[in-house]
């Protein structure tokens, strides 16, 4: 890893970073709590929306939810129920391994149809 001299531009953009995060994360738990006690004002009224002169505060109430397949699966099987559920067409990447390893398919079919994404970040620690 290089070393950069102390006092310079990349070092002090590097403590400006540290500095902001750990403001940031310090405003988040402020802002945390403020949202909280609106939260638990708002059900004190009963409302579900409450406007002043310093602004407007909305309550929302969602009830998210989504289906665990696999113990839904289990159930079916169970019950001996198979109507509803299909099989799914899929790769086995170890088979697939090994018939390239052993020459059985092209190196070129298979690269051909991988996808690739180039990420770029930073880590500052």
């Amino acid at each position: 890893m290089a070393k950069v001299e102390t006092g310079n531009k990349f070092n002090q953009r590097i403590r400006d970073y540290k500095e902001t995060a750990k403001q940031l994360k310090a405003l988040e738990k402020i802002k945390k709590v403020i949202k909280k006690d609106l939260e638990e004002m708002l059900e004190a009224s009963g409302l579900d929306e409450l406007e002043s002169e310093a602004g407007k505060v909305k309550y929302i109430i969602q009830n998210r939810s989504s289906m665990n397949s696999g113990m839904l699966l289990k159930k079916l099987d169970e019950l001996g129920i198979e109507k509803p559920v299909i099989t799914t067409r899929t790769i086995d990447e170890k088979v697939l391994e090994t018939m390239m390893y052993n020459n059985e398919i092209d190196h070129d079919i298979v690269s051909s149809c991988v996808k690739s994404k180039i990420i770029k970040y930073i880590r500052v620690f």
